[in-house]
């Protein structure tokens, strides 16, 4: 599509990413299973509606859905890596290479998350960038994004921050910039500001900081 804007969208979906590049280079769908899907701009049915499942190019599991995408035409800047954080509060960053060559419907794995646990995320990352992550219980911690393992192959990862059993991840920045920031809303319609100039930077795999008490 050439305006975003035009799509419409089926009730309850939202969208997660929107990236440029010609009909003739290729893009990459990263899930929640830890799978780089790769294929090229012109096997995405082009559409102002509610668009097509990508099931329909890929061969997915029960439960996978696309957690990040990344245009890979070479007129456009691209990240030389990426990170990836799981709900239950493990990271790790990946180099791009490996995931620019059509894949077929199966993927490439980049990531192993546990039973039980999923990717939230995929995000660019440089050396200097600072991670910021955020559990649903309002449990904030801030890291320096290189303190996250680089991985030469496909894992788990390493411990961002450690998530009781009854919470999970629900967000994450990565950024150079201490101003950057995202908007979370409570279970009480509470608007909550998680930003990496806004809290201590610390050592990951620790517990965080709760940034609100009143809303659960």
């Amino acid at each position: 599509l050439k305006d975003p804007t035009s799509t419409r969208m089926r009730e309850g979906d939202e969208i997660l990413a929107v990236v440029s590049g010609s009909l003739k280079s290729n893009l990459v769908f990263f899930s929640s299973a830890g799978s780089a899907y790769v294929t090229r701009f012109n096997d995405v049915p082009a559409s102002t509606g509610y668009g097509d499942p990508v099931q329909k190019l890929f061969k997915f599991d029960d439960g996978e859905r696309i957690v990040g995408a990344v245009t890979l035409d070479k007129r456009l800047p691209q990240p030389e890596k990426l990170v990836a954080v799981s709900k239950r509060g493990f990271g790790l960053r990946f180099v791009l290479a490996p995931h620019t060559e059509v894949s077929t419907r199966a993927g490439r794995r980049y990531a192993r998350p546990p039973t039980g646990d999923e990717l939230i995320g995929v995000m660019p990352c440089e050396e200097k960038d600072l991670l910021a992550v955020v559990t649903k219980k309002t449990f904030a911690l801030v890291c320096k994004a290189n303190e996250v393992n680089e991985l030469a192959g496909p894992g788990k990862g390493v411990t961002v921050i450690k998530v009781q059993p009854d919470d999970e991840v629900a967000a994450f920045l990565c950024t150079a910039r201490k101003d950057e920031s995202l908007s979370l809303e409570t279970g009480k319609g509470r608007t909550l500001t998680l930003s990496p100039g806004k809290y201590e930077v610390t050592s990951r795999a620790g517990k965080g900081r709760e940034m609100s008490k009143k809303d659960f």
